[in-house]
C-alpha cells in the first residue's frame, strides 16, 4: 500500500473503543457486547489486524527466510507488550498486596503465587484475563509467512483446507488448557482457543492477500449473497437478544471459545457486509481520533488492559452513584487511549533521525 488506508485505522479504533467498553464491564456494555448478533470486537480485530498484515507485506518473489524474519520481528515486538504488562502488574501488586487479593481470581494462578504467574504467564502457558490476546498474536505473527508463502505458490485451497482441520480439531481440544494440566500450576487457560481462532487470522490474510493480487471479488457484491448474510445476520440479531428463543443445544454452536459453527456463520455474514461498506467508502475516509488510535493499536491495547486491571477495585464506587456517574467514569477512560498512542508518536519523532534538508541538519 501506497498510503495508509484511513478506514481501516478508524475501524480498528472503534473495535478499540468497544473492546474498552466491554472490559469496563458497565451499563454500556449491554449496548456494545455483541450488538449485532453472536460476533464480538474480537473476531473483528483479529481479522482486521490479519487483513492488515497480508495487504502490508512485501509483495513479489520474497524468500521465505526474509518473510519468516519480519514474522519473527513482529511476533517478538507483540511479545515484549505481553512481558511488560505482565511483569508491571505482577510489580504493582507485590508492592500493593491488596491489588494481589483483588486480582486472586483474574491474575493470579489458582494457588495465588506471584512468581507462577509471571514464570508460566511469560511461557504464554497462563493466560489470565484480557491475556489472551497478545499470545494469540505472537504465535499467529509466526504462522503468517508460511500461509502467505503457501498462497503466493497459488496454494489457497491447502490453507483453507488445513485450517478449517485445525478448526475442527478445535472443537475438542484446548492446547493451552492441556498445557494447564501438564504444568500442574492451576495456569488459566484463556478465552481463546487458538486451534479454532486460527481460521480467523488465516481468512483475514487470505482475503487481504486475494484483495491485493486479485482485487474485490464481485461474488460478494452479488445482491443474492448480501441479502443472504444480511439475513442471516438479522436472525442471529434476534437470537442473541432472545427475541428468538433457541434450544441450548443450538445456542452451544455460538461459543465463542471455540468458534462454534453457527458463530462461523455469523462472522461470515458480518463480514460479507463489512466488506461492501467498505467498499463505498473512499480509502482517506475515516474519524479523525479513532483513526489516531487505530494507527497505534498494539500501544493503546496494551494500555487498556493495564487501565482496566488497575482501576478494579475504584470502578464500582461510581457504579453504585447511578448511570450518569458511571457512564461519564467509563467515557473518561475511554478517552484516555489518546494518552498511549499519543505518548508512542511523540518517541516515534524523537527516534526519528533529523532531514538532512532541514535547517538543524545543515547547520549540525
Amino acid at each position: 500500500m501506497t498510503t495508509r488506508d484511513i478506514r481501516l485505522d478508524s475501524l480498528r479504533g472503534f473495535l478499540l473503543v468497544i473492546m474498552t467498553f466491554n472490559h469496563l464491564d458497565g451499563d454500556i456494555s449491554l449496548l456494545t457486547a455483541e450488538p449485532f448478533g453472536f460476533v464480538s470486537a474480537a473476531e473483528g480485530f483479529v481479522l482486521l489486524s490479519a487483513y492488515t498484515a497480508a495487504v502490508t507485506s512485501k509483495k513479489g518473489a520474497v524468500p521465505l527466510a526474509a518473510m519468516f524474519a519480519t514474522g519473527l520481528r513482529r511476533a517478538w515486538r507483540i511479545y515484549k507488550y505481553h512481558a511488560a504488562l505482565l511483569l508491571i502488574l505482577a510489580l504493582l501488586a507485590l508492592a500493593v498486596p491488596a491489588y494481589a487479593g483483588y486480582w486472586s481470581t483474574t491474575f493470579l494462578t489458582a494457588d495465588g503465587s506471584l512468581a507462577r504467574t509471571v514464570v508460566a504467564g511469560l511461557a504464554l502457558a497462563h493466560q489470565p484475563t484480557y491475556f489472551d490476546i497478545l499470545p494469540m498474536y505472537v504465535l499467529f505473527s509466526l504462522l503468517t509467512p508460511f500461509v502467505l508463502r503457501l498462497l503466493q505458490g497459488g496454494g489457497g485451497a491447502v490453507v483453507l483446507l488445513a485450517s478449517a482441520g485445525f478448526w475442527m480439531f478445535g472443537q475438542s481440544v484446548h492446547p493451552v488448557a492441556d498445557l494447564e494440566t501438564t504444568v500442574g500450576w492451576a495456569t488459566k487457560a484463556g478465552m481463546f482457543n487458538l486451534l479454532s481462532w486460527q481460521a480467523l487470522w488465516v481468512a483475514g490474510l487470505t482475503i487481504g492477500f486475494v484483495h491485493v493480487h486479485r482485487g474485490v471479488n464481485p461474488v460478494l457484491r452479488r445482491p443474492a449473497v448480501l441479502l443472504g448474510a444480511a439475513g442471516v445476520m438479522l436472525l442471529c440479531l434476534l437470537c442473541r437478544h432472545e427475541l428468538i428463543l433457541l434450544p441450548a443445544s443450538l445456542l452451544a454452536h455460538f461459543d465463542k471459545s471455540v468458534l462454534g459453527v453457527l458463530r462461523v456463520l455469523n462472522v461470515c455474514a458480518q463480514l460479507v457486509l463489512a466488506l461492501y461498506a467498505l467498499a463505498l467508502l473512499q480509502r482517506t475516509a475515516g474519524l479523525p481520533w479513532l483513526r489516531f488510535i487505530g494507527r497505534y493499536s498494539l500501544q493503546v491495547f496494551a494500555y487498556h488492559v493495564f487501565i482496566v486491571y488497575a482501576l478494579m477495585p475504584f470502578g464500582w464506587r461510581f457504579n453504585v452513584m447511578g448511570v450518569g456517574a458511571e457512564a461519564a467514569y467509563h467515557f473518561l477512560i475511554v478517552a484516555s487511549l489518546t494518552l498511549p498512542a499519543w505518548l508512542y508518536r511523540r518517541l516515534r519523532e524523537r527516534q526519528r533521525p533529523p532531514d538532512v534538508l532541514s535547517p538543524s541538519a545543515q547547520s549540525g
